[in-house]
């Protein structure tokens, strides 16, 4: 999730967040002009062309302008109706506003300009989720629990504040200066924190390590310009540590930059293996080939995907099933291959259109039909997702019968998404209510929060890394007992059946949470791991 955002609940599925197609599957493209990996530059549109499509929008404009019954911001009508025409050609064509572009680039590029943290919210005032070792809030003294009450000169704890203001406030361009007040649990008072904005670092690999005997892990959260070298690195560290069998996680990955998914795939495929094919009305036919050198080329290899793998991690499974490198495990993908191109706008806006699909060595379209418009689109995600929930078979991941081969002549089947070769379906046994209702109040984020903003030093000093905490820390009877009253007071009555049903569950949470505000996204995912239902499926049957 973009840092100095405000999150809801970390590590739920926020669907919309992948959807938005516009920083999905297009390079990274800076300083003017630039050819990307398939040879399509970056184009700016100064002037445009006297069609019919084009006086139709300008008389329009001139009669809302004219004759409307209210004053209009002709900007808004614009963006508005540039928008809507968009979406007439399909879901992930879409304008983009000058500071919205601005932000994407900067996700892509992997990383932000601020001060390195994590926020939430917490009823009425902003508190320190976790803090970026090496950034500037780090350096400064900041701590996990602070709660931020002023920045610079604004005021933002209260009922009145929006958290979107907080945030804008405390991010800025590098080189400049912010000053946050902060109170700090057992310490009186407020205290400022001087501090000058850099560029911060935002990891797309969540998590490596060994799993167990001779089996390697990395998570993938997305494809940016920061994440081959973290892969590279990773595998260098889990082959070093004896590693035979990579399981290589893009489940809930929507994507980011071809180049970087494609050098990605030159870690594991031999050089000059197709990885990708574009096709386009109006851009000639391009290949993507693996540029080879890389340090795990023969080992096993595991692939998960899930129904929010998208764009870059569809072109790095298909390329592995397709050159018959590795097993694809999980549930068939979410089938974006469209491949945007920027129009960077005079103003600093930008249009993302849609100019090829992607293909898969054997020929597969990646992108799902939608010719019914969006909503049928994403709604047939939806409906995809309840089918596979009730069932176990490939059979209801397949909408075209149509076979294709793989290098060494496997039938796979296309129709939209990759569909994986063993189907590990979504957790049957549903979780309580009392379980959902603890995640849906936040009643676990905001009590792990509170244990760490009271207990932060103590356990910095007692657990300095992730793995001491993971394997020195305990979520005991008491805390589970307070935990329970502090969910009573949110409004979710407790439930001693629903709670032993979930215990498990509820206490990993807990402890994930307080490690990701102590040290960061590897240490929610080295708990986490241990009821990751999917995961530990595909591990029973490595063990087998």
């Amino acid at each position: 999730m973009p840092k100095e955002k405000l999150p809801g609940i970390s590590y739920g599925i926020v669907l919309l967040a992948m959807l938005g197609g516009g920083v999905l599957g297009f390079l990274l493209c800076r300083d003017g002009m630039q050819r990307n990996l398939l040879g399509h530059e970056q184009k700016r549109i100064t002037s445009p062309r006297g069609d019919v499509l084009e006086r139709k929008m300008n008389t329009a404009l001139k009669l809302i302008r004219e004759e409307y019954v209210e004053e209009i911001d002709e900007d808004s009508v614009a963006e508005g109706m540039l928008n809507a025409m968009l979406l007439t050609l399909d879901p992930h064509s879409r304008y983009v506003g000058a500071e919205n572009f601005e932000k994407e680039m900067e996700l892509l590029a992997g990383g932000f300009e601020g001060v390195g943290m994590t926020l939430r919210r917490q009823k009425d005032t902003t508190c320190v989720s976790s803090v970026f070792p090496g950034g500037p809030a780090a350096k400064a003294g900041l701590l996990p629990g602070d709660r931020i009450v002023r920045v610079d000169t604004m005021e933002v704890c209260g009922p009145g504040v929006r958290a979107e203001e907080v945030v804008n406030r405390i991010r800025g361009k590098r080189g400049s200066e912010v000053s946050l007040w902060v109170v700090r649990r057992n310490v009186e008072g407020r205290r400022c924190y001087r501090m000058r904005r850099a560029k911060v670092e935002q990891p797309s690999m969540n998590y490596s390590c060994m799993l167990g005997k001779g089996v390697g892990y990395v998570k993938l959260s997305s494809f940016t310009e920061t994440t081959y070298t973290d892969f590279h690195k990773a595998l260098a560290e889990l082959k070093g540590a004896g590693m035979k069998h990579l399981v290589l996680d893009l489940r809930g990955n929507g994507g980011g930059l071809l180049e970087a998914a494609v050098k990605v795939c030159g870690e594991l495929l031999e050089k000059g293996l197709v990885i990708v094919e574009t096709k386009g009305a109006h851009s000639r036919p391009q290949t993507v080939r693996s540029p080879g050198g890389g340090i795990y080329t023969e080992g096993a290899l595991t692939v998960m995907i899930d129904e929010y793998s998208a764009s870059a991690s569809e072109i790095v499974s298909g390329a592995v099933q397709d050159n018959d490198r590795g097993r694809i495990v999980g549930r068939r993908s979410f089938g974006k291959g469209l491949v945007q191109r920027q129009f960077p706008l005079d103003d600093g806006s930008a249009i993302m259109l849609t100019i090829a699909k992607y293909y898969t060595p054997s020929g597969r379209c990646i992108q799902r039909p939608y010719s019914e418009g969006a909503e049928a689109y994403y709604l047939s995600n939806m409906n995809q997702m309840v089918k596979d929930y009730l069932s176990d078979s490939i059979a209801p991941a397949l909408t075209d019968t149509v076979p294709y081969r793989t290098r060494n002549g496997r039938i796979v089947y296309g129709g939209g998404g990759i569909v994986p070769d063993r189907i590990i379906p979504m957790r049957q046994k549903p979780y309580s209510e009392y379980f959902n209702s603890l995640v849906r109040k936040e009643v676990l984020v905001d009590y792990a929060g509170e244990q760490v903003a009271l207990h932060v030093g103590e356990l910095l000093k007692r657990y300095p890394t992730e793995t001491a905490f993971d394997g020195g820390f305990q979520v005991g009877s008491p805390m589970v007992e307070e935990l329970v009253r502090w969910g009573e007071k949110a409004g979710v009555k407790c439930d001693r059946k629903g709670l032993e049903a979930d215990r498990k569950e509820i206490v990993t949470l807990v402890k994930g949470y307080m490690a990701e505000s102590l040290y960061g996204q590897k240490g929610f995912y080295k708990e986490y791991i241990h009821i990751d239902y999917e995961l530990n499926t595909l591990l029973e049957e490595l063990g087998n």
